[in-house]
């Protein structure tokens, strides 16, 4: 990187580290120190604690980076999508040609790691992690919460409004119905729909099978 361009992007960012960070300078940085389009309206903080891929794209989502926040090459975050790691050993990471739709909230205590070219619809939940609840003679807030892995792997299309709760594994290029809810695991290459999720048919089943 030539010096002029390092010294730019070193004033950049001691000007995004401020608290609260503008946004527009955020954006800036972001842009040009990860060869992506971060758009001005997107709100991140920690933005140093994110990786981004070239020509992935930011719009006015929401970002809390306490811990690692990571998405790969030509990755989309749509508006109003909010990401939080929660804590510093948290982790969300995004894989390249992967879409989150609007409204969708992710929670990643416990680590979401979502693969290649899935397209997650809007106002959908992922959420790694889950209250305690065995004590009965406490409140549930004061219980605390344990956290594990999600993992959604490459060529997912998750449906609007789906729920995926801490545990689960969903498998390569399977599709999840609208308003579902994932719990466990879901078998490579299915359909599946239902509160809880249940497989309908392989994606490469006749849908309408003639009797013999």
């Amino acid at each position: 990187m030539p010096a002029a361009s390092s010294s730019l992007l070193r004033a950049v960012w001691q000007l995004a580290c401020r608290r609260p960070a503008p946004r527009l300078l955020v954006a800036l940085y972001l842009s040009l120190r990860w060869r992506c389009r971060v758009w001005p309206s997107a709100r991140i903080d920690w933005p140093g604690r994110l990786r981004i891929g070239p020509k992935a794209r930011l719009y006015g989502c929401r970002i809390i980076a306490r811990g690692r926040v990571e998405l790969g090459a030509g990755a989309e975050v749509h508006d109003y999508a909010f990401l939080d790691t929660q804590d510093t050993a948290g982790e969300i990471v995004i894989g390249a040609g992967s879409a989150i739709g609007p409204f969708t909230i992710i929670l990643g205590s416990g680590g979401v790691f979502i693969g290649k070219g899935c397209s997650i619809a809007g106002q959908s939940m992922i959420v790694a992690s889950t209250h305690v609840v065995s004590d009965v003679s406490r409140p549930i807030r004061q219980q605390g919460y344990e956290a594990g892995p999600i993992r959604i792997e490459d060529d997912v299309w998750l449906g609007a409004q789906c729920t995926v709760l801490v545990g689960s594994v969903i498998g390569e290029g399977s599709v999840v119905g609208a308003n579902s809810l994932v719990r466990g695991q879901v078998p490579p290459r299915v359909i599946c729909a239902g509160t809880p999720v249940t497989v309908i048919r392989a994606r490469d089943a006749d849908p309408h099978p003639t009797a013999s």
